[in-house]
């Protein structure tokens, strides 16, 4: 799944965290540094400056218009010391304190605070109050977040990574993107500290950062094979599209706690839901699997919009290309014995969606488009392909359609210029039918 992902642009761990000391190949992936003690790196009570704004922090709002008020209290504070403080009663709104933070780059980090409320309530639409975060991490907010009415001091914490340069911005927050509340909030005890439980590895051309105990199922040694995969799908993408993303830099892969907008969303870094590491990367222990859906988001960090007529379809393509050059193996599938998912066991599959014995069930689904243009691979081999792609990344901008079908319309003739097959011949009049349906 792609999102746009500029509001992305942070996040990942380097050597602050220290490294796992590889385990034997028969030992699971060695944990003995869980629980160290965290080093904190930033702290604010607020104590410092003058007058009702503290020191280093700025005030931001969705609506700018007087009637939120930020100050700093006196002696409103969690000890009876100073704090923070966002009131908005006559309208909701998305309000926060905002400073700057410079850490390391690609170290993982904790931000904790204390917040207490009083009477947050928030519009029809929206879930989240008063909260501490990240911004521009999108999804993420405070683990308590998601609280309305009045409450006491509570601790909150945000999990999160800086990108390449270390720079942050956190905040102190009521209200969220798409989520505009009234109500007051108090913020106390704001602090940065190391995550002892994330753990970095790093390949050619990619790095991670887990959690540890997410990785308990699969041995050092495994760890390592799966991260040649990755490696192994990075550079066959790049010869199959001619490009290289992010300027030829790594991708980083990180197991975030929040929702990113999917099972795992593109990006450098590309989100994974925690949720759903340990279990595939159990998968990729008991049988090597290279987990689908990372080579899936991974590829996506490949797209260019002068061919993206479906960025689903491409994403599969793409990696579906680095599986069968390299004989990788995913959901049970093998190589080009992958094939046969998108010819007819998945539910966009040619024969599912595009032949359905109903007629009016019948959709050119991306997944089925993916099996008919492997026929035309099948008839010429990957050649054309590689050749139209690049034909496509040096094409000046005026000759390239900007709508979904005159990209595709121009993809197959190019793909016949370079092979001398009609792409057009491997679908029927009905098959053209369905594509003019959905991308015209």
């Amino acid at each position: 799944m792609r999102l746009n992902r500029v509001l992305w642009g942070i996040l990942f761990l380097s050597s602050v965290v220290t490294n796992v000391p590889c385990a034997e190949p028969e030992k699971a992936m060695d944990r003995r540094e869980t629980g160290k003690s965290a080093r904190i790196l930033f702290q604010d009570d607020f104590e410092a400056g003058t007058g009702e704004k503290p020191e280093s922090w700025k005030s931001d709002a969705w609506i700018q218009d007087g009637r939120t008020v930020f100050s700093r209290e006196e002696k409103g504070g969690r000890d009876g010391g100073r704090c923070l403080k966002i009131e908005t009663k006559e309208r909701e709104n998305d309000a926060r304190w905002v400073r700057s933070v410079e850490l390391a780059p690609h170290a993982a980090y904790i931000l904790r605070g204390r917040i207490r409320t009083e009477a947050v309530k928030w519009a029809q639409e929206g879930k989240i109050g008063a909260n501490i975060c990240v911004m521009g991490i999108g999804g993420c907010q405070s683990d308590q977040a998601e609280r309305s009415g009045s409450y006491d001091w509570t601790a909150h914490r945000v999990d999160f990574a800086t990108g390449d340069s270390g720079h942050v911005e956190i905040a102190c927050r009521l209200g969220f993107t798409y989520s505009a509340v009234t109500g007051s909030a108090w913020f106390d005890d704001i602090a940065v500290e190391e995550n002892p439980d994330v753990v970095r590895r790093e390949g050619k051309h990619v790095y991670l950062n887990l959690y540890r105990e997410d990785l308990e199922g699969i041995r050092e040694a495994n760890f390592k094979r799966w991260v040649k995969h990755l490696d192994a799908t990075y550079e066959a993408i790049a010869d199959l599209t001619g490009g290289r993303p992010w300027n030829g830099g790594k991708i980083g892969i990180y197991s975030c706690q929040w929702y990113p907008g999917g099972w795992a969303v593109a990006g450098n870094p590309i989100l994974w839901m925690r949720q759903f590491v340990r279990e595939r990367m159990d998968v990729a222990e008991r049988e090597d699997d290279w987990v689908s859906g990372i080579l899936h988001e991974m590829s996506h960090d490949f797209d260019e919009e002068s061919w993206n007529f479906n960025g689903e379809f491409f994403a599969n393509l793409k990696y579906y290309y680095a599986l069968e050059t390299l004989n990788g193996r995913v959901n049970g599938y093998q190589g080009k014995g992958y094939l046969k998912y998108w010819k007819s066991d998945a539910d966009g599959s040619y024969e599912k969606a595009w032949r359905n014995p109903d007629p009016a069930k019948r959709k050119a689904h991306h997944d089925g488009l993916q099996y008919k243009w492997l026929e035309i691979r099948e008839r010429v081999g990957w050649e054309p392909f590689k050749k139209t792609f690049r034909y496509f990344r040096s094409a000046p901008a005026d000759r390239i359609p900007r709508d979904a079908w005159g990209k595709l319309e121009l993809f197959h003739a190019k793909l016949t210029e370079y092979s001398g097959l009609d792409a057009w011949s491997v679908f029927t009049e009905e098959d053209r039918a369905l594509l003019r349906s959905e991308y015209h």
